[in-house]
């Protein structure tokens, strides 16, 4: 018998005794566990130790009510605390290698946090199978007998007592909070008896117990009929994942695997797409013939011939990299229809550069071994494989090696791919415009059909969800078809009809996929300035297309919703202990569109994107509800380079800040309202002076008895030095009118209407 210790991750002593010891807690930094000298004691049916006989896991796997948590919050908090088993503190746990449970633990568990007290305990908790993955059944679902949810298996995970109470105040405050939970394990589909076809439609309630989405068991290196069956599975069931063949695409170079040559891309061509972090690793002339590609592009062919395919897109060697040539510009300008025409996209999950390689795809790539064990159940003296279930993709998103999701290149490229094949740090990871798939679950298991999002979607979210499918593929569908309008685009307002949402619902769909994909887009880093916009025109001409959008300005669509102009820096206010940099301006772009800015941007009120006429009925109810209206919009009036024409109103007013950012009447010592940056939280960052101001919009609200709020939205213009020079965009201000001052003349006076506003 020999110890295992979790501080320097070997076998022969324990923690109390290990050298690392000395060092301050969560500073280690050990190397890979030792978990291939386990072979030599491994029997079919060793024994527990004591303290492990005393936590019943089998019991958790296999019989004790676990509550589902992102339906019951409350009952679940306190019926499932019921079931975690105690470990003690971190440096206290003590692991032998002759106990198959002891293994386990030793293999998935995770680091010391620096973070946590340590005599704070560690916990096992259990956690449906289904839930891990964000799935829910909810219990007025048809499921007040708990079938459906005892159709399912449990999972148990490590995680210390104070990050169980962080996790639960999450649930609490987040209605659509997703777990991300360290590495699990559970029972393997390879102890369960054989099951039906993939999407199984038989009776949950003729389901064995237990059995749905169980571990998986995964090999070091990738077996990619598994990615096969994923991909025929969507083949079968999913339509609208379709790839989107354009005649664009052969303007485009493909690499052919087999002769490991750049050819014209062949008309109606099957191919692969690569999304990578390039990491400042460019590779040289003819790398492909001469054999010195970047890891993660060799594997990306390896992986493409393993797949069954011929050809391969690789933005380094199928786009002319010169800057200045007029090819790559057109590249550039299609970057959606490649994506989207692509069969799938395989990603680069892990790593910060190209050398990384895609994990697992070769024997070269090789993974650690998945800790696996087999335990007994000592009521049934049963036998079952119990295999780790590594971190969801949702997780992996958080990793300090997930580069990719820091870049902003790469949005774009997760954003229109119809399927995503993803390299993570332990497990290959599937999505597509239908499900999430992951290597370590067997979703052949899915009795309910959980992870069919599609499927699942209930209410409100799964509507949408089902909406914006629709439209992603008739935009695919328009694409296909050289632009024209596809069926879907009807005067209904009903998505209901048989064709997918209405032109209105797209357009609204359309806005707030823009908000959303602009918040994480500004929020990525990119290597060169001059990228700015580049790196995200393919997203946009996808949105365009999505919603017959005209084109776009300088990267906002201020031809169908000018007020796009409302986009704001975000603030380290916001973001509780997160300081962020101040915003950095973009000499080579315009002032007033958020290419011109290094730095986080979102929408204050994102739903005022759209003009009131194109709200929903029921955002147009709430608004008559609560007597808000909104008035004074600005209009675009065209663009002449850099230079916006827009008409509406402007203001002048003085600041003074001291403490607060108040507005005056230039010239006097009367208050008119307190004024707030961007969406900071505190009114204390405006400097004082006389400045003019474009008003966006104004938001009204009748509150009774004669009174009344209003909110101005105000870009604040910078003169440039005056003498006549076009103003530009210094920042974006709340104005809160006193509410003295709504009905006076002098109010209506201060608001100018022009026909010939320009911003550069």
């Amino acid at each position: 018998m020999a110890f295992l210790c979790l501080l320097c991750h070997q076998a022969g002593h324990k923690m109390a005794d290990c050298s690392d010891g000395n060092r301050p807690r969560g500073n280690n930094t050990p190397g890979p566990k030792a978990v291939t000298s386990f072979a030599a004691v491994k029997t079919s049916r060793d024994a527990l130790c004591a303290r492990c006989e005393d936590l019943h896991v089998m019991d958790l796997l296999l019989r004790e009510d676990v509550v589902d948590e992102l339906d019951t919050v409350y009952k679940a908090v306190s019926t499932n605390l019921k079931r975690h088993r105690s470990l003690g503190p971190y440096r206290d746990i003590v692991l032998v290698d002759t106990c198959p449970l002891c293994r386990l633990l030793f293999g998935i568990f995770p680091p010391e946090d620096a973070d946590i007290e340590p005599d704070a305990d560690y916990l096992l908790k259990p956690l449906r199978t289904y839930n891990r993955l964000g799935g829910v059944i909810r219990a007025d679902d048809d499921d007040s007998d708990n079938t459906k949810r005892n159709a399912y298996g449990v999972s148990l995970s490590i995680l210390a007592r104070p990050m169980l109470s962080k996790q639960a105040v999450e649930l609490l405050a987040m209605s659509s909070y997703r777990f991300i939970y360290e590495t699990s394990f559970g029972i393997a589909s390879s102890s369960l008896p054989p099951t039906s076809a993939t999407t199984s439609t038989t009776s949950t309630a003729a389901a064995k117990p237990r059995q749905g989405l169980p571990a998986r068991p995964r090999a070091p290196v990738v077996d990619y009929s598994v990615i096969q069956s994923w991909l025929h599975r969507c083949d079968t069931h999913h339509p609208d994942c379709t790839a989107v063949w354009v005649d664009e695409l052969l303007t485009t170079s493909m690499i052919d695997v087999q002769t490991l040559s750049i050819v014209p891309c062949p008309a109606n061509c099957r191919y692969l797409a690569l999304s990578y972090v390039w990491g400042h690793v460019v590779p040289e002339e003819d790398a492909l013939t001469k054999g010195t590609l970047p890891a993660t592009i060799t594997d990306a062919i390896e992986a493409t011939k393993k797949l069954g395919f011929r050809y391969l897109w690789v933005d380094a060697l199928c786009i002319d990299q010169d800057p200045t040539s007029p090819a790559k510009m057109q590249q550039l300008g299609i970057m959606d229809r490649i994506y989207a025409g692509a069969y799938a996209t395989l990603v680069a999950f892990y790593g910060d550069s190209s050398l990384f390689g895609l994990r697992g795809s070769t024997p070269e790539r090789a993974r650690p071994a998945q800790p696996h064990e087999t335990l007994v159940d000592p009521l049934t003296r049963t036998a079952y494989d119990v295999a780790a279930m590594y971190p969801t993709m949702a997780a992996e998103w958080e990793f300090p090696t997930c580069t990719h999701k820091t870049r902003a290149w790469t949005l774009q490229e997760e954003y229109l791919s119809q399927r995503l094949i993803m390299f993570g740090k332990d497990q290959v990871h599937y999505r597509c415009q239908n499900v999430i798939l992951t290597e370590t679950v067997d979703e052949t298991r899915d009795p309910s059909q959980l992870l069919d999002l599609l499927q699942s979607g209930t209410g409100e979210a799964g509507d949408y969800f089902r909406e914006l499918s629709k439209s992603r593929a008739a935009a695919q569908a328009d694409a296909a078809a050289g632009g024209h309008k596809s069926n879907i685009n009807n005067t209904s307002n009903n998505s209901n009809n048989g064709g997918g949402p209405s032109l209105a619902r797209r357009r609204q769909m359309a806005a707030a996929q823009y908000v959303s994909a602009l918040d994480d887009y500004t929020s990525r880093n990119m290597a060169r300035d001059t990228d700015s916009l580049n790196a995200c025109l393919g997203m946009l001409s996808f949105l365009k297309r999505m919603a017959s959008l005209q084109d776009f300005v300088w990267g906002l669509p201020l031809r169908d919703f000018p007020l796009s102009l409302m986009w704001c820096h975000v603030s380290s206010s916001s973001k509780g202990n997160i300081t962020l940099p101040p915003p950095r301006r973009r000499a080579d772009f315009p002032s007033w569109s958020f290419v011109g800015w290094q730095g986080e941007v979102s929408y204050i009120l994102p739903e005022n994107l759209l003009p009131v006429a194109e709200k929903s009925t029921r955002e147009r109810a709430e608004m008559d509800r609560k007597q808000i209206t909104h008035d004074l919009c600005i209009a675009f009036g065209g663009i002449d380079n850099k230079t916006v024409r827009l008409a509406g109103w402007t203001v002048r007013f003085a600041i003074q800040t001291a403490p607060f950012s108040t507005a005056y009447v230039p010239g006097t010592d009367e208050s008119i309202g307190m004024l707030t940056q961007n969406e900071e939280r505190h009114p204390t960052s405006l400097p004082s002076g006389v400045f003019d101001f474009v008003v966006v919009q104004r938001v009204k609200r009748n509150l009774g008895n004669g009174r009344f709020r209003h909110l101005l939205y105000l870009l604040m213009l910078d003169d440039n030095g005056g003498g006549g020079a076009v103003p530009s965009r210094r920042t974006l201000v709340q104005w809160n009118v006193e509410g003295s001052f709504i009905p006076t003349p002098a109010y209506a006076d201060m608001l100018k209407r022009r026909e010939d506003i320009q911003l550069v």
